[in-house]
């Protein structure tokens, strides 16, 4: 009996999951770039830049966040193949060994 159990629907889930949040994240993005945008536009003096800087600040943030949440995403994907791989060869070993 394995001492290790791996549900890799759950690894799969875990991963689309992830990819979801980091699209969401995205968008949020492009929303916040847009409405910095329209407020650099139209609204000047030293109230302005301090905002900007908030939002500048805030989207870096936010693409580390992005870049923390794809390497997640990548090692969940990895895991989920080698596991499988791991898997299929250990059933292979079985079967040829009677």
């Amino acid at each position: 009996m394995a001492l290790i159990k791996i549900n890799d629907t759950a690894l799969i889930e875990s991963s689309v999951t992830i990819g979801e949040k980091i699209n969401q994240l995205n968008d949020m993005k492009s929303r916040l770039n847009s409405i910095a945008a329209a407020i650099s536009d139209s609204w000047q003096g030293t109230s302005s830049a301090a905002y900007a800087n908030v939002l500048h600040d805030f989207d870096i943030r936010t693409s580390e966040m992005m870049e923390i949440l794809e390497a997640f995403k990548e090692y969940i994907e990895k895991s989920t193949t080698d596991f499988k791989e791991i898997d299929r060869k250990s059933a292979n070993r079985i079967r040829n060994s009677f």
